[in-house]
């Protein structure tokens, strides 16, 4: 999906908040159990995963800034 490649460098968050408000809906994890959750399934299992099935990757991201630094420093 090209727009993974364009929004890699810039920041964004997931808000909730409507499904919240309308639904009525909770997360039954937190953020923080989740991202160790992940965490864990990465250390486990991602080197099983790379072997297997390779990577989606197919394009470096754009460099921009650390061109920027690179010329510089």
């Amino acid at each position: 999906m090209d727009w993974q490649y364009k929004v890699a460098d810039k920041p964004f968050y997931f808000d909730i908040t409507k499904a919240k408000t309308d639904l009525g809906w909770q997360p039954k994890d937190s953020n923080l159990s989740m991202f160790i959750d992940s965490y864990d399934w990465y250390t486990n299992y991602y080197v099983d995963s790379a072997e297997a099935y390779g990577s989606t990757h197919r394009k470096a991201v754009r460099q921009r800034f650390l061109r920027l630094l690179k010329a510089v420093f």
